[in-house]
């Protein structure tokens, strides 16, 4: 099952829920790529109406001090938490804030994202 072909907003909370679980579980026999798939996991969190979940992992991903992590990409699907939980003003915050720190390439992405923000409708 695909979450497009599932029928109600709870099936498919419940559909990335999961996903984010195992996700998370699978970090227990090979964390090599750790913050990759925490950063996934956030992600799907999301997806799944999990919110405090999805900033939690983000917040440890923050203080993991991982050189490979992209800062501005946590600020970022921060600000996609935020937005979904209807915090708009703290979502234009760190999409400001990934906007200013994130590669050249990056920012037309984020710009897009914050135009959304501004104009009310979603991503």
């Amino acid at each position: 099952t695909c979450a497009a072909q599932l029928a109600t907003p709870e099936e498919k909370a419940d559909f990335f829920g999961r996903a984010a679980d195992l996700v998370i579980a699978s970090l227990e026999v090979d964390d090599r790529n750790r913050a990759t798939y925490m950063q996934q996991a956030a992600e799907l969190y999301r997806r799944a109406a999990q919110f405090e979940r999805a900033l939690d992992l983000l917040n440890e991903l923050r203080n993991m001090n991982d050189p490979t992590i992209q800062l501005w990409a946590l600020d970022l699907e921060a600000a996609r938490v935020y937005r979904s939980m209807g915090d708009l003003e703290r979502a234009r915050f760190f999409a400001e804030q990934a906007l200013a720190t994130a590669p050249a390439g990056d920012q037309p992405t984020i710009q897009q994202f914050l135009d959304r923000l501004e104009s009310g409708g979603d991503e």
